[in-house]
Formats: C-alpha cells, sequence, structure tokens
C-alpha cells in the first residue's frame, strides 16, 4: 500500500488489491490506542463570565503569573519581570500583544520607522513559541508534551509554584516564522495520521464517513462544549487546532461546521446557525432587476463583498422584502452562473468545474469568478443557501491540493480513463522497450494532435501538424492534464479565491 500511495508501484486499481475500509478500520483503531489528545475542562473557578457579579472579585484566581526574561545569550533587550517577582497575565494574551505590551520596557534601541510586525520571538522551556498562540495555548503544549498526568490546571494557575518563565529574542532578518506543527507529537500518533491522510488524498476506495474517527470527534465535541473551548480559538488547546487545520476529514460535517463558525466568527454567537441574526453591524436593503441579476451581484459585491452587512434583497417594481426575496436572489444568480458556458466544462452533471483557457483569454471570464467567489464567501458569512454544484475536484483546487489523473477521471470520466489508459502504456513501454498498441491499433490511428480534446482552442508549443505518436504519448498525457486541471484553470481559481477572500 505505502509503495502505491509513494508512486513507487503504478497500480491503477489500488481497491482491487487491498481492503480500503478494513484497513481504515484497523487504522482507526490503532490511533485510538495510540493518541493522546486530551480534552481540557475548565475548573469551576475559573467558569466565571464577565457578566457574573463574582467575576471581578475572582478575576485574579484566573490570571497567570509570568516571568519574561531575554533568552540566554540575548544582550540588545533588557529584562522585562524583577528577579523573584512575577507579572499578572490574562491567559489569553496572545504573544503578539504580549510584544506590544512590553516592547517599550525592553527595547532599549530607537529605530526610525519602527515596524509594526513580529519583533520578538518567544521560548517556553526552550522550545520557540507560535505567535499567534495566546499563553494558555502555549502553555498547554507545553505540560502536554513534559506531563504524562497532565495536572494542567494546577500549574497554570497555582503562584504557589513561582511564575512559568518565557524568554525572548530579538527576531533577525533571517529567521523564519514559526508555526506550531506538532512534528514531535508520538511517533506512532504521526505516522497513522500520516497513512490515512494518504489514503484520503487519493480519493478512492471509501466514503467520507469511513475516515471520521469517532474517538477523536467525540473529544472535540466535548471540548466545544466546555466553557473556555466555546468562546474563541484561542480558548482551544493547539492539538485541536492542528489536527482540524491538517486532518479535517477526522471529524463529522457537524463538528467541522462548528469548529469554522467558532474560528471564523469567534466574536460572535455561532452555537446556532452561521449568523445570528443579531449579529450584524447593520442591514442594507438593495433593489435589483431580474433582468440584470449578474449584473446587479457584481455591483452588490463590489460595495459590499467585503462589508460584514446583511443584504436584503427587493426586485424592482415588486412588493416583497426580506428574506424571501433574498433567497430567491441566490438562488437565479446560482441558475445564471450555470449557464455561463465560458467557465465550465460541458459536462455538469458530476458538478462544475472550470474549462481550460490560455492566459491570453483568462480575462474574459476572470471578473465572473471574482464575482462568483465574492457571492459564495457572502452566503456563508450571512448563512444563507446558494444552489449551486461545485464538483469535488473544484474544491480540492480552491484548497490549493494537486489534482491528479483520477480527479479528472471524477469529472471527465472518458478523458481520465483514456488518459489512465494512456499512461499504462507508457509504463508498459518503459518496462519491455516494445511498441505502443492501443486496442488493437497503434497510437499514431488515433490522429491525436496536441490539442486539448473538446477545446480546439487550447494548444501546445508543439506545431500544429505534429501527431502524438509511441515517441511523446508521455508528453501529451502531461500537457492535456496540465491543462485540464493545472495551468490550464489556475487563473480561474485565483480568481475565484481572490473574490472569497474578500
Amino acid at each position: 500500500m505505502l509503495k502505491m500511495i509513494n508512486g513507487e508501484d503504478d497500480v491503477i486499481n489500488v481497491e482491487s488489491v487491498i481492503n480500503i475500509p478494513l484497513l481504515l478500520t484497523n487504522l482507526h483503531g490503532a490511533l485510538n490506542h495510540f493518541e493522546q489528545f486530551r480534552v481540557v475542562y475548565t475548573p469551576e473557578e475559573l467558569s466565571y463570565t464577565p457578566d457574573d457579579p463574582e467575576f471581578v472579585q475572582n478575576l485574579e484566581v484566573g490570571m497567570m503569573h509570568i516571568c519574561l526574561i531575554p533568552a540566554e545569550g540575548e544582550t540588545s533587550l533588557q529584562r522585562y519581570t524583577e528577579e523573584g517577582e512575577s507579572t499578572l497575565y490574562d491567559p489569553f494574551t496572545t504573544f503578539g500583544e504580549l510584544q506590544k505590551d512590553i516592547w517599550p520596557e525592553i527595547n532599549a534601541i530607537e529605530e526610525p520607522n519602527e515596524d509594526q510586525g513580529q519583533k520578538l520571538i518567544f521560548y517556553i522551556g526552550g522550545k520557540e513559541q507560535d505567535f499567534n498562540f495566546s499563553l494558555y495555548q502555549a502553555l498547554l503544549c507545553h505540560f502536554w508534551r513534559d506531563d504524562n498526568d497532565f495536572h494542567i490546571y494546577q500549574k497554570l494557575w497555582n503562584p504557589d509554584l513561582g511564575g512559568h518563565i518565557i524568554t525572548y529574542r530579538r527576531i533577525t532578518t533571517n529567521s523564519e516564522k514559526f508555526v506550531e506543527s506538532f512534528a514531535d507529537m508520538e511517533n506512532q500518533s504521526r505516522i497513522i495520521l500520516q497513512f490515512v491522510r494518504k489514503i484520503h488524498d487519493l480519493g478512492i476506495g471509501c466514503s467520507v464517513a469511513a475516515f471520521v474517527n469517532n474517538g477523536l470527534d467525540e473529544k472535540l465535541e466535548e471540548q466545544m462544549e466546555d466553557c473556555y473551548g466555546g468562546e474563541s480559538p484561542i480558548y482551544l488547546p493547539p492539538w485541536w487546532i492542528h489536527l482540524m487545520l491538517s486532518y479535517p476529514f477526522l471529524f463529522s460535517y457537524q463538528n467541522r461546521c462548528k469548529f469554522f463558525k467558532m474560528a471564523a466568527y469567534w466574536d460572535r454567537n455561532f452555537s446556532g446557525s452561521m449568523a445570528d441574526e443579531n449579529s450584524f453591524a447593520n442591514e442594507v436593503t438593495l433593489i435589483v432587476s431580474r433582468n440584470n441579476i449578474l449584473d446587479d451581484a457584481k455591483r452588490l459585491m463590489d460595495q459590499h463583498a467585503s462589508n460584514y452587512i446583511e443584504l436584503s434583497v427587493k426586485f424592482v417594481d415588486e412588493l416583497g422584502i426580506g428574506m424571501g426575496p433574498t433567497s430567491e436572489f441566490y438562488t437565479l444568480v446560482s441558475k445564471e452562473f450555470q449557464k455561463c458556458d465560458l467557465m465550465w466544462r460541458k459536462d455538469i452533471s458530476v458538478g462544475l468545474f472550470p474549462c481550460p483557457r490560455l492566459a491570453s483569454s483568462i480575462e474574459e471570464v476572470k471578473t465572473k469568478f471574482v464575482l462568483l467567489g465574492q457571492i459564495v464567501g457572502k452566503v456563508i458569512q450571512t448563512g444563507r443557501l446558494l444552489d449551486i454544484h461545485f464538483s469535488k475536484a473544484f474544491y480540492k483546487l480552491i484548497l490549493g491540493k494537486e489534482l491528479s489523473i483520477y480527479d479528472i477521471q471524477s469529472f471527465e470520466p472518458d478523458l481520465g480513463r483514456i488518459l489512465l489508459e494512456f499512461k499504462e502504456l507508457v509504463r508498459r513501454k518503459k518496462l519491455t522497450e516494445s511498441d505502443l498498441r492501443y486496442k488493437d491499433g497503434s497510437i499514431e490511428d488515433l490522429c491525436l494532435s496536441f490539442v486539448v480534446p473538446g477545446y480546439e482552442d487550447f494548444t501546445s508549443g508543439y506545431k500544429d501538424d505534429v501527431t502524438v505518436d509511441s515517441m511523446n504519448l508521455e508528453d501529451y498525457i502531461s500537457f492535456v492534464k496540465d491543462a485540464t486541471v493545472g495551468s490550464g484553470v489556475l487563473g480561474q481559481v485565483e480568481a475565484f479565491i481572490e473574490g472569497f477572500n474578500q
């Protein structure tokens, strides 16, 4: 299995060789045996909220005692915490906020036009810390690695143990930004997780549900229901964030949705629908025409895509206003996008996927993909539904994943099958050095040229009169693959992402 996944053993039909569902079941069992991703509960004495009358009385109970000193060898920065003392900090202070607080006191060098970005690298126990972490998250990781018993709250909030020592040094021009990747997690868990991810990325053999690890999924749900875990991402133990970002398929759709809402809108109510009716800054009513639906949609998005507002639509010369017309507006926009032949491949039965375009002709559809990205982002933000069916391969491109010929087969079955057959012919030729035969004929008999099938305007650098033969078949496979899921659709995907991020 590993040989096939790593491309060392080029087997077309993996499912015919290995029982993937059984393999996944065993891998989940092994992961549940080895993993040590803990649910961290909030102790009762720290569960007060700012609205609670006892909150102020117990404020100091929830603060952390921190000692901030320069790292060994750092001579250009002064000591912040005096020897024998500690400083009280909110546990959910991020290292970015910490830097802003201590920088004027520790920096003895005046710098003109001082950059407001990261100036310090922080360490706990000699390990560099993720600049985006809160103190709580960083210390959770430290004790998680260091203590099998994991009596975390006794260590985090017990002033009798002294302050937590955090050291810092000045960041240099050649310092790479550190991101916590948990590369030092238990070897068994790491290997299993990577193995499951490779199987998942191949897109073969199993339903989505088969990749969900029920043990981890229940743990994450329990963690998000905890008082601190349900407030914002900076309250979550970092290993859950790492698992969700690196291995999202391990978790159920419901928990992925809840996590996404928390991460994207953590300062708003995310426990119910994506957007609570009172969570928007304001509501804007817009008048649109049924006859110019995409033009009006572009006008609305150009004005309001970046604003956190609720859009309410009213159609020209019609009385309705509010949720009904607004939902109909998004439905009409969805239908219009699906009619745009210049945007999509001809077969849309398995979902929409961009048709290949040369860089010289991308501009005529780029604005439409930007608009589509804006619309998709806005409906996610406001909790609406968009009646538009993207192919799984398009989602993978949006997420920055590289596609293979197997992915082509998912949205263009005939083309994908033929390319896989051609690929197998090339492999056999390398092994036997014999002439290539395709269905009792030669490759030349197919009369193929270096043009993308179905898209005659998309040609390669080869001369028009060059025919595909046994010598250049591998080049032809690479050309068609790149045009179909690579450079031929890159501009469209980038335009969608640009609009979505707005």
